[in-house]
C-alpha cells in the first residue's frame, strides 16, 4: 500500500495486485514475456544479463577454438599467411608484367606471367632467343622472385 501525500489515504500498489503500469510509446513485450519478473526486477535487467552471458559464452568459445599448444599453427594463422602470400604473389606478378612491358626487347610480345609462392612462370611466344633470355632475366631481377620457370617458346620465322 502507498500513502497518497495530499489525502493521507492508502492506495494499493498496482504491481502488487498484478496490474501492469501504463505503456510508454508502442513498446510491447514479445508474446510469453512480460515486463514484470520475479527475480531480476525488470525486463531490461533480464535483457542485460542475457546479453552479458551470451557475450561471455561466445568469447569463451572463440578462445577455445583458437587455442593451440605452442609451436602449432591454427587455421586462422594459416589463413592469414595464405592471404599474405597471395597478395605478395599478385604484387610480384604486377611488377614482372610492368618490367616486361617497359623493356624494348620484350614489350611487343604477349608474355603471360603467373606467380605462386615467389616462383614465377613465364609462358607465351617470342620472336627470338634474345627476347626469351631477356624476359627470364627481367623476372629474376624483381624483388621477391625466388625462381623463374621460362616456358616461353620461340616462333618459327617461316
Amino acid at each position: 500500500m502507498q500513502d497518497l501525500p495530499e489525502t493521507g489515504k492508502k492506495t494499493p500498489n498496482l504491481r502488487m495486485i498484478g496490474i501492469a503500469p501504463p505503456r510508454i510509446g508502442n513498446f510491447r513485450p514479445a508474446r510469453g514475456f512480460s515486463r514484470k519478473t520475479n527475480r531480476f526486477g525488470s525486463f531490461a535487467m533480464l535483457t542485460k544479463i542475457a546479453t552479458v552471458l551470451m557475450t561471455a559464452l561466445m568469447a569463451g568459445g572463440m578462445l577455445a577454438c583458437t587455442s593451440n599448444p605452442e609451436g602449432e599453427e591454427g587455421s586462422f594463422e594459416r589463413a592469414a599467411q595464405n592471404a599474405g602470400r597471395v597478395a605478395d604473389d599478385s604484387v610480384i606478378t604486377a611488377k614482372v608484367k610492368s618490367a616486361l612491358a617497359a623493356d624494348p626487347t620484350t614489350k611487343a610480345h604477349q608474355i603471360n606471367v603467373e606467380t605462386f609462392q615467389g616462383k614465377v612462370q613465364l609462358s607465351g611466344f617470342v620472336d627470338d632467343d634474345e627476347a626469351r633470355r631477356r624476359a627470364s632475366q627481367i623476372a629474376q631481377d624483381i624483388e621477391g622472385v625466388r625462381e623463374v620457370k621460362n616456358s616461353l617458346q620461340v616462333r618459327d620465322s617461316g
